[in-house]
C-alpha cells in the first residue's frame, strides 16, 4: 500500500510554495528546453515518415484483407490492420485531437476523423471526449468519462463495490478485448442517443454530430465489412471473426498501455463531492497521472508519447515528438521541489495496475491512502 506523503488532502499545503509559481517556473522550464531544441530534418522525417510508414503497412494489411486465400495471413491481416490502426490513434490521431499534429486545424480533424473511424469510432466525439471530460477531471469520480462508475470493473475508490468485482483482477484482460468494441457498438450511442454526459453541450449541433457519427459506422461497416465479403473469398462467419480479431488486437495493446497511465497503485482519485477542494491543475495531474519507460525514447517514438503521460496532461498542446525532452524537463523539475511524480517501467507498470484491481475488488478496501 503506497504512502500517504503525497496524496492526502492536506499534502499540497506542505510544499510550502505556490503552486501558481512552480506551474510558472516548470513552463518557463519546458519553453527554454524546446527552444534549444531545434526540430532538425532527421527528427522530422522520424516523425512524419512514421505515419507514411503507418499508413503503408495499413495499406497492405488491407490489401491482404481483400485478397488473401489462406485463412492464417488473411487473419494475421486483420490481426496487423488492428495493431496499426492503434499506433495511428496514438501516433497521429492523440495529437491532432489536440491541435499538435499539423498546424491547419482542419488537417487535424481529419487526421482524427479517420484514424478512429478506422476501427468504427466517431474521432471527433472521442477528441472532444477527451479534452472537455478528461484532460481538466482526470480520475475525478463521476467527472472523468474514463473513470466512469460501471458494471464491470471497479476503477476507482468511490465507486460502489458489486460481489463480482473480487474476480476483476483475473477477467480484467478478456474485458480489455473489447474497448474498442464497446465504444464502437455502445459508448458513441449512448453519449449521443441514449444518455448524452455534460461534455456533449459543447456541440454546436447534436443533430450534426449523430449523422456523423452513423457516418463513421457506415464507412467502417463498408470497408471492413461489405468490401471483405464482396472482393474476398472468404465466408461471412470467417469475416466477422476477422472483425473481432482486429478490434481485439487493438483493445488489448490499447488498454494494456493507457491503464498504466492513471489505474495503479502510485495515483491518487478524487471524489466528485470534493472536486472544489482538489489541489490546482498542476498538482492535480502529478498526483493523477504515470509515466512508463519514460527514459526510453524508442517507447516515446513508437508510443506517440503516450508512456510520457505525465508531460502530456501538463503540456497537452506540445506534439510528442518532444515528448523525450519535456518528461525529463518534468522529471528534474519534481525531484528539484520534492513534488510527486511516478515512473515505473512497463512490467512494473502492468504489475501494479494488477495490483490496483485486486487492492478495489476486497469491499472493505477503499485506498484511502491514495484516494480523496
Amino acid at each position: 500500500m503506497p504512502s500517504d506523503s503525497h496524496l492526502s488532502p492536506e499534502s499540497s499545503s506542505e510544499f510550502h510554495v505556490n503552486e501558481r509559481q512552480l506551474w510558472a517556473e516548470l513552463k518557463r522550464r519546458v519553453e527554454s528546453r524546446l527552444a534549444g531544441e531545434a526540430d532538425t530534418f532527421p527528427r522530422l522525417i522520424l516523425h512524419y515518415g512514421k505515419a507514411v510508414v503507418l499508413l503503408l503497412g495499413l495499406s497492405f494489411s488491407y490489401w491482404g484483407i481483400l485478397f488473401s486465400a489462406n485463412i492464417l495471413p488473411w487473419l494475421l491481416c486483420w490481426i496487423a490492420s488492428g495493431l496499426i490502426s492503434f499506433l495511428m490513434i496514438v501516433n497521429i490521431a492523440h495529437d491532432a485531437s489536440h491541435g499538435a499534429y499539423f498546424r491547419s486545424r482542419s488537417s487535424n480533424r481529419l487526421a482524427t476523423f479517420f484514424s478512429f473511424a478506422l476501427l468504427g469510432i466517431d474521432g471527433e466525439l472521442w477528441a472532444l471526449r477527451h479534452r472537455i471530460a478528461h484532460h481538466p477531471h482526470t480520475n475525478i469520480s463521476e467527472q472523468d468519462p474514463d473513470s466512469q462508475p460501471n458494471a464491470f470493473l471497479r476503477l476507482s475508490p468511490h465507486h460502489p463495490w458489486r460481489w463480482w468485482f473480487r474476480f476483476q483482477h483475473y477477467y480484467a484482460p478478456l474485458l480489455y478485448c473489447f474497448a474498442f468494441l464497446h465504444t464502437t457498438l455502445i459508448q458513441d450511442f449512448e453519449h449521443l442517443f441514449w444518455h448524452p454526459i455534460p461534455y456533449v453541450k459543447r456541440l454546436k449541433s447534436l443533430r450534426y454530430a449523430r449523422a456523423r457519427m452513423l457516418a463513421v459506422k457506415v464507412l467502417y461497416l463498408s470497408m471492413f465489412g461489405m468490401l471483405p465479403m464482396l472482393l474476398s473469398a472468404h465466408s461471412i462467419p470467417q469475416i466477422l471473426l476477422g472483425m473481432l480479431l482486429q478490434s481485439f488486437a487493438a483493445s488489448l495493446v490499447f488498454v494494456a498501455t493507457i491503464c498504466l497511465n492513471h489505474y495503479v497503485m502510485e495515483t491518487t482519485f478524487y471524489a466528485a463531492e470534493v472536486i472544489h477542494e482538489q489541489p490546482f491543475h498542476f498538482l492535480h495531474q502529478l498526483s493523477s497521472s504515470a509515466d512508463w519507460n519514460p527514459d526510453s525514447r524508442f517507447a516515446c517514438w513508437l508510443m506517440g508519447g503516450a508512456n510520457t503521460h505525465t508531460a502530456h496532461h501538463l503540456f497537452p498542446a506540445i506534439s510528442h515528438r518532444h515528448a523525450y525532452q519535456v518528461t525529463q524537463e518534468v522529471r528534474r523539475f519534481c525531484r528539484d521541489h520534492q513534488l510527486p511524480y511516478h515512473s515505473f517501467s512497463f512490467l512494473g507498470g502492468t504489475i501494479s495496475h494488477f495490483r490496483f484491481l485486486k487492492t478495489l475488488s476486497i469491499a472493505h478496501k477503499e485506498r484511502k491512502a491514495y484516494a480523496v
